[in-house]
């Protein structure tokens, strides 16, 4: 088993995250100096994905961008595409039921595969941010070589042309059910389940690989068995020089398996932090443990994160429920994707998140508050280094360390926005306060949160400037009435009117 320098650093030591198996607020070191190894676990592309799963998503995000812009890390961040279990091949059949079941999945998970990398991109997540984002269909010899080292090892068997994980001989040595804080009793009959997901506390054996199924996409796949086994299958065995038994088992991989394939594809093992939501805890993350201790020799990773679920009237937001919502779904509410991506990330990943319709119409004005303030404090004069006074260079590394312990304090986005909106405040109020590099800060943290704080180019019609005026001679002359009529008019436009001592400022709203 692989030993992690949990608090030895080549560094000095700055993040601190909750570690989900240890339970605690954990210091961050990763095992190689000055670079991170990340894996998210990524969609399984059988429809849109919906908020609920974005959030993951975008914690994720958030994470690496702390790692790599508050951080300065090298990020190498792998998030995975599931394009083969039970729920993609029952769908791909009914979308192409005329097409061979293979080509049938391909071309159905090739679609939505693309549609959610749309979807990221409209929240600010680019393909190239990605170190890879591996297919399952493309692991699959993976798949099966690491099947073959459990087997090997003792930790699988073999019933009706599937095999399956042993639970109980693993719970013997290794312990089971940690990560989630399920307790097995080694003692307890526990059972198999071949469905790729199951409830949690069913502490059962999971399938490692599914025997094929009449109409189903298959792999053709020989595991090499041991001759004293007793097999229950009745399949072809043939014999080799070396007195070895392989046993033809066509099939495809389990939904467990897959992740524990494809992370030690992209950076061998051990690395560094695995990210989530709180609900693939268990089984699926327990499972990944178990394969690659079991087949691997080794704990994949030292750091588990996982963020808690959108709620939605307070339940949990999910597909089997029908109380979900997709990008589409709140773009055609009004809210955009700067809006909906600033609402999720300003939240913290470990709270639980009500989704309510008010809340994103909070999220759309405060977002709109800081570019307001971003704008006033863009058009000031910028000091020279030579010209800014020590007071304002204090003020800015102040808030930076402010800032930054926020964020270090397990990425509380909650402090670290107060922390903004102070720094904002004081420097629309007292320009004494700008530096050299007051607008880099301002880049940063735009970079930090994703979203644009800088006043994009607007065209403003010739009829909205012509009303700001016209609603200025109303509010001399008193004429409340038409100076609201008139607002009503520009914000119908998309733009907003803050009243000022020289006349009307036009601001445009949150997009």
């Amino acid at each position: 088993m692989a030993e992690y320098p949990y608090r030895t650093s080549f560094f000095r030591i700055m993040l601190h995250i909750w570690d989900s198996r240890r339970r605690a607020l954990i210091p961050f070191t990763p095992l190689k100096k000055g670079v991170v190894n990340f894996y998210s676990c990524g969609p399984t592309v059988y429809n849109e994905v919906h908020i609920g799963n974005i959030r993951s998503f975008l914690f994720a995000d958030t994470l690496r961008r702390w790692l790599q812009y508050g951080e300065n890390y090298e990020v190498q961040w792998v998030m995975n595409i599931t394009d083969v279990d039970d729920k993609t091949i029952r769908d791909s059949q009914k979308r192409f039921p005329e097409m061979p079941p293979m080509d049938a999945l391909l071309q159905f998970t090739g679609l939505y595969t693309d549609l959610f990398f749309e979807t990221l991109g409209k929240l600010n997540i680019q393909k190239s941010d990605f170190y890879s984002n591996p297919k399952a269909t493309d692991a699959v010899s993976a798949m099966q070589d690491l099947v073959q080292k459990i087997y090997n090892n003792g930790f699988a068997y073999i019933k009706d042309g599937s095999v399956y994980f042993d639970v109980q001989k693993y719970s013997k040595l290794y312990k089971y059910g940690h990560l989630a804080d399920v307790h097995f009793d080694e003692q307890q009959k526990t059972g198999r389940i071949e469905a790729d997901e199951y409830e949690k506390e069913n502490a059962a054996d999971f399938v490692l690989w599914k025997g094929k199924k009449e109409g189903e996409p298959f792999w053709n796949y020989e595991l090499k068995i041991k001759n004293e086994e007793l097999l229950q299958d009745e399949q072809r065995v043939k014999n080799k020089k070396q007195k070895e038994k392989i046993l033809s088992l066509p099939g495809r991989p389990g939904w467990h398996l897959e992740c524990s394939a494809m992370e030690k594809e992209a950076f061998g093992l051990p690395f560094d932090i695995h990210s989530g939501g709180v609900d693939l805890c268990f089984p699926h993350h327990e499972d990944e443990i178990a394969q690659s201790t079991a087949g691997y020799g080794i704990d994949p990773n030292p750091y588990w994160v996982h963020n808690e679920h959108l709620f939605v009237e307070g339940q949990k937001m999910s597909k089997s429920l029908g109380n979900f919502f997709t990008l589409s779904d709140l773009q055609g509410k009004g809210f955009s994707p700067e809006v909906i991506r600033f609402f999720l990330v300003t939240n913290h990943y470990r709270t639980k998140l009500n989704l309510s319709f008010e809340a994103l119409e909070g999220a759309k004005k405060t977002l709109q508050r800081i570019r307001n303030a971003v704008r006033g404090i863009a058009t000031l004069p910028i000091p020279s280094q030579n010209e800014e006074t020590s007071a304002a260079q204090d003020f800015e590394n102040t808030f930076k360390k402010e800032f930054s312990a926020a964020m270090e304090d397990d990425l509380n986005v909650a402090v670290a926005m107060a922390k903004t909106h102070e720094y904002l405040s004081s420097l629309s109020q007292n320009s004494s306060l700008l530096t050299s590099s007051t607008h880099k800060t301002l880049h940063w943290l735009e970079s930090l949160f994703g979203v644009s704080l800088f006043p994009q180019d607007q065209v403003v019609p010739d009829e909205v400037l012509l009303w700001v005026k016209q609603r200025d001679e109303a509010r001399v002359q008193k004429n409340w009435a038409e100076s609201d009529r008139l607002r009503a008019l520009i914000h119908e436009q998309g733009f907003e009117v803050r009243d000022t001592p020289s006349g009307g400022e036009l601001l445009p709203l949150a997009v």
